[in-house]
């Protein structure tokens, strides 16, 4: 919502309008110049707060009054020939591929294209030319993409990289210069495929790590629900490995969360009745039954998602001038092409229309910027939360980080280990206890426990050394465990473990003293 206040002398009135959010796709949303046409179209009307577009997504999320509906925002795209269409805004996604079956078809055609150029510029060194000569009108022909794209830039009136390249295609062909007409498409048809596969990996990364929940969750009483129908108030399980799919409230069982990927911390948390957990967490260790407070789509993980989708949305500073630049650039150079057209000739003119393509400079800036902003989100767990923010860093001289003294690699490692004055047995002895018995654990604790006594793994089977057996394992809650090893009952965990230990064993002692008086 947005608040505005309007004074008079003596009155104060704040009036709250609300906003609603529009996503429309745009199929024909290829570089900053088509970007710059949406925000002339869209920015100056009254009822519009902000436009955000992300090309590399081709995805327009418009921010409005209830006073313009969807559909007329995708109807004014449409007048400028742009593909616009309403798009669901939901973020729960499936780890897997997000091609439609028109992008499938596609990229099918692109593929099909470039093989055939490939056997065009082969066929003729192994003695069929002719063959060549008939692949390369079958390139030309599958170039019709580009042919529409240019035909859509001279109806908006609006010079594009499409519209220069479909050009140079004419102007070969015209020339009668078939192959390289279809080098020419099929150098654009490489660019866009290779775009779009870049596009779709990034966009796994982002799906299969920001948003990595399961398809399903464990409810009580035995089987799965899907994720999008689960509701605020429904209980579903966690065990071991799972993944928290919708923040929510534990309301029984104990467990260790490993909440590295969402708040940073290395250290496995605690959760018991009545704690909270995040959706992104994976349980260490224990159980849990969780009561949902919020949807999948309104959970943790889903809002970070949608904020590095808005990030992508966001305009650097770099590709508002590119998009500055291109709106005179192109029009510019195809200008000076036809004057030196005029008087050079038709073959510089088509060497000025093909060496001053934007496509390289207009496609770079907010490709990159997207591929940035998911890949620090996926692979360092990084939120950035504008573009500029990026530009911004290249300045940077100095760092400062609040992380209460410490900074951790989410890596345990055991420093020292320290028997008590007069032990019964040597620290040897007692790591080789520990380590047997944290080796029937998966808590990160107990990974690094016996890491710790291992060392090499390799190094350490070719030794021929082994852990001692152990029986009786037991786990004690969250605080420790225990199970006799060589005879002795051992045990490992906390302050609070040990504490109980100390007074299971003085209640021990005192009832054998009560025995001895008897």
């Amino acid at each position: 919502s947005l608040s505005r206040t309007d004074a008079s002398p003596g009155h104060f009135a704040t009036v709250l309008v609300m906003l609603r959010s529009t996503v429309v796709r745009v199929d024909h949303l290829c570089c900053g110049m088509e970007a710059k046409l949406i925000r002339d179209m869209l920015g100056p009307l009254e009822a519009v707060a902000e436009v955000k577009i992300s090309v590399t997504d081709r995805r327009v999320n418009v921010e409005h009054t209830d006073g313009l509906a969807p559909e007329s925002i995708v109807d004014m795209l449409n007048r400028k020939h742009l593909g616009a269409s309403l798009q669901d805004k939901s973020v729960v996604e499936s780890v897997g591929s997000s091609f439609n079956h028109a992008e499938i078809v596609r990229l099918t055609v692109n593929a099909t294209q470039i093989v055939l150029f490939a056997a065009t510029l082969a066929l003729p060194r192994v003695g069929f030319p002719k063959m060549a000569y008939g692949l390369a009108w079958a390139c030309v022909a599958m170039s019709v993409a580009l042919f529409h794209e240019a035909y859509l830039a001279l109806r908006r009136r609006s010079p594009n990289v499409e519209l220069m390249m479909a050009i140079a295609v004419v102007g070969a062909l015209v020339q009668g210069n078939v192959v390289e007409a279809a080098s020419v498409g099929a150098l654009v048809t490489l660019m866009d495929l290779v775009k779009v596969c870049a596009l779709e990996a990034v966009g796994r990364r982002l799906r299969g790590s920001v948003v990595s929940e399961p398809l399903g969750v464990e409810v009580p009483g035995g089987g799965k629900v899907p994720l999008a129908s689960l509701a605020a108030g429904d209980v579903y399980l966690l065990r071991v490995g799972d993944v928290v799919p919708a923040d929510g409230r534990v309301v029984a069982g104990t467990a260790a969360l490993d909440e590295s990927r969402v708040t940073g911390e290395a250290m496995p948390q605690a959760k018991r009745k009545g704690d909270s957990v995040l959706s992104g967490a994976i349980v260490s260790a224990g159980y849990l039954h969780v009561r949902a407070e919020a949807p999948v789509s309104g959970s943790f993980q889903a809002r970070v998602a949608s904020a590095v989708e808005e990030a992508k949305t966001t305009l650097s500073e770099m590709e508002e001038l590119v998009g500055r630049f291109a709106t005179w650039y192109t029009p510019t150079v195809l200008g000076l092409a036809v004057a030196l057209g005029l008087y050079k000739g038709f073959q510089q003119f088509l060497v000025v229309v093909v060496a001053g393509c934007p496509c390289a400079l207009l496609g770079a800036a907010p490709f990159v910027q997207g591929a940035t902003l998911t890949l620090l989100a996926g692979r360092h767990r990084l939120l950035v939360k504008h573009a500029t923010t990026l530009e911004a860093l290249a300045g940077m001289q100095a760092i400062g980080l609040d992380k209460t003294g410490t900074l951790t690699t989410g890596h345990f490692e055991l420093l020292r280990l320290e028997p008590l004055p007069g032990a019964a047995h040597t620290r040897q002895v007692l790591h080789r206890w520990v380590a047997a018995v944290e080796d029937q654990d998966n808590h990160p604790l107990a990974r690094s426990l016996v890491a710790s006594y291992k060392g090499c793994v390799a190094d350490f089977v070719a030794s021929g050394e082994s852990l001692p057996a152990t029986s009786g394992y037991q786990r004690h809650g969250r605080d420790g465990v225990s199970a006799t090893v060589e005879g002795r009952r051992v045990g490992v965990g906390n302050l609070a473990f040990l504490e109980a230990a100390l007074r299971s064993s003085q209640a021990d002692d005192d009832d054998d003293d009560d025995d001895d008086d008897d």
